[in-house]
């Protein structure tokens, strides 16, 4: 039975790879194990093909073969010579599996197999999460701003707060101190406008930077005013700078003609009121109807690719104080 399973083959390259792996103690408890099971094995196809008759002849070889009795005066080879007694009472109480058993084995492996599948519910993998759509909101709400601190290495800001609730972006790192000064003036402008209100209601001002290069500084401000019925009042406030000027970008001085870009965006009548806010792949123009505050706004953008023609050659130079 050795013969016809390549045994003879099998077992030496067992014991070549256990050799070269010899200082690893689990790598002889493999071997050990491998080469009870090979017997086993063997033994167990023997009595599978055989009657039921053979057990006792054949655990007698087994027995005859340990103790170098056999009639043709063959010694012990490499296989059989280990463990001959669990070796024959393994033999002699050997049944066959049955057809129900066999059944129930495929069955359980079927279910594990399963159940390395199943997904708790509530737990969403990556691949999952990132197939599933982002939640949208309409075009006529502002967007909710955060306060943030990334930037790229060339450009660095943290987050600075005037008074409780108003907060707004300021440079720590740029080309040039005094370009840094003047960027930080245009970023505080909102902030000292809301101290400044005269007003009863309660203020607060966040903001959310939407583009950080070398090239633009962009950040949108959330103004809110809540008055004592409950009442809130927002007001979306941008603040772009281009950075190697310090100039404040604005409809006028950013594009050659501010009525085309209105017009490129399907509403020319809202030239006068449009402002705009610059993202990675986007420009965000935005416009509240009859500067009605109770009013939402209405949201629009263009890449800058479409933009390109209107773009004005030179923001201008901001003049040193």
């Amino acid at each position: 039975m050795h013969l016809r399973r390549k045994d003879y083959i099998i077992k030496p390259i067992a014991l070549l790879i256990t050799c070269l792996h010899w200082f690893n103690p689990l790598i002889w408890l493999a071997y050990l194990l491998f080469s009870e099971d090979m017997e086993r094995a063997c033994d167990e196809a023997v009595l599978d093909e055989s009657s039921g008759q053979i057990r006792k002849q054949y655990a007698s070889s087994l027995l005859a073969l340990s103790v170098g009795k056999m009639p043709t005066g063959i010694s012990t080879v490499a296989f059989g010579e280990r463990r001959i007694q669990y070796r024959i009472m393994n033999i002699l109480h050997y049944k066959k599996c049955g057809a129900l058993m066999l059944l129930l084995v495929v069955v359980l492996m079927t279910l594990v197999a399963c159940g390395t599948f199943v997904q708790p519910v509530g737990v969403q993998t990556e691949s999952t999460a990132m197939t599933q759509p982002e939640e949208t909101k309409p075009a006529t709400q502002p967007p909710e701003t955060t306060v943030s601190t990334q930037a790229p290495s060339n450009i660095a800001y943290e987050d600075a707060e005037l008074e409780d609730n108003i907060h707004y972006p300021q440079l720590t790192q740029c080309p040039g101190e005094l370009t840094k000064d003047y960027i930080n003036q245009s970023l505080k402008a909102p902030a000292d406008q809301l101290k400044e209100m005269d007003t009863q209601d309660q203020k607060s001002l966040v903001y959310a930077v939407t583009r950080c290069d070398d090239t633009f500084f962009s950040a949108l401000y959330t103004m809110t005013l809540t008055s004592s019925d409950g009442s809130i009042q927002q007001t979306m406030i941008p603040v772009t700078v281009e950075i190697s000027t310090a100039t404040e970008l604005t409809m006028e001085n950013a594009f050659t003609d501010p009525k085309a870009v209105a017009a490129l965006l399907g509403s020319e009548e809202a030239a006068e009121h449009f402002q705009f806010y610059m993202e990675k792949d986007k420009v965000v123009f935005f416009f509240r109807p009859e500067e009605d505050t109770s009013q939402d706004y209405v949201i629009l953008s263009l890449d800058y690719e479409a933009l390109e023609p209107y773009w004005s050659e030179s923001f201008g130079i901001r003049p040193a104080s």
